[in-house]
């Protein structure tokens, strides 16, 4: 296993619109490289990270190739976590072929298309909590197999769209090879979520533009976010007086979380039962 303070970590986010998805186009792309320090405190987490933004996806990963080339981590496995999203990561694929690649699909978004799809497929809302009872736990565990065997065995007097149903087949055999054992990585203390690409966009991008009554031209959102990611890489003083970054990692610490209960993916889509109402009765005088 390759120690976790040589993995970086790379979550990726961009506003996608149906036209701009074929030629990988996208608003205020933000990425998030992290590379993990070693510390002895226990109670803390230290990290060197960085954020870069551009208008496209294809600009953004240029900026990425540059960077790792000034920072010399091209020799180190980047792990990349994303939304399931195909062009990312065909895009992904096409760009880093001579480098020691994983692609994560994290596992909130992999959580959430399954509860969503699974509402549309059943039309009992007790039997899609029970399916996805049986489902979850097998893909926590990396068991694509298993997941797809409950779909394709699933009662179809409880199926509402079948058309919905293939489809869900079909996703979880293309995002197969982007499924690991989630259950072991957490045992290791890896990360399993893009949560970190998330808040960099909301502090890029989110905060800042997207509120009620704000309508942004895409020039305008990409300088703002731009500028954002500036002053976050603590680069605006040498920006306004060089006119220059440095593109350095940045050295940041955080309290450490305690480990999660993981036993609530296990239960957490047991049908509970009904509480029956429990009426006083007052005592006659």
């Amino acid at each position: 296993m390759i120690p976790e303070q040589l993995v970086g970590y790379f979550g990726i986010r961009g506003r996608m619109s149906s036209e701009q998805v074929a030629g990988c186009a996208g608003i205020d792309t933000v990425i998030h490289i992290e590379l993990a320090n070693e510390t002895d405190n226990p109670k803390v987490a230290s990290s060197s990270s960085y954020v870069l933004n551009a208008s496209l996806v294809p600009g953004a990963f240029k900026l990425l190739l540059g960077f790792l080339c000034i920072n010399g981590l091209l020799g180190r496995t980047m792990v990349f976590f994303v939304d399931g999203a195909k062009n990312l990561n065909t895009a992904i694929a096409d760009m880093f072929t001579f480098a020691h690649i994983k692609i994560i699909l994290d596992w909130y978004h992999l959580r959430k298309k399954m509860e969503e799809t699974l509402s549309l497929i059943c039309n009992n809302t007790a039997y899609r909590n029970e399916t996805l009872q049986n489902i979850m736990p097998k893909l926590w565990r990396g068991d694509v197999d298993g997941a797809k065997a409950i779909l394709e065995s699933i009662d179809m007097s409880m199926v509402k769209n079948e058309t919905k149903l293939n489809y869900l087949i079909g996703y979880l055999e293309r995002v197969r090879k982007n499924i690991p054992n989630y259950m072991l990585r957490a045992a290791l203390g890896l990360r399993n979520s893009s949560n970190r690409g998330e808040k960099a966009n909301d502090l890029i991008v989110s905060n800042r533009q997207k509120h009620n009554g704000m309508s942004w031209s895409d020039i305008g959102s990409t300088a703002l976010a731009s500028v954002t990611a500036i002053q976050y890489n603590n680069e605006l003083d040498n920006w306004i007086a060089n006119g220059s970054l440095s593109l350095k990692l940045v050295e940041r610490t955080t309290p450490r979380r305690p480990p999660r209960n993981r036993k609530r993916t296990e239960k957490a889509y047991e049908n509970t039962p009904t509480k029956p109402n429990k009426t006083k009765v007052s005592k006659a005088a």
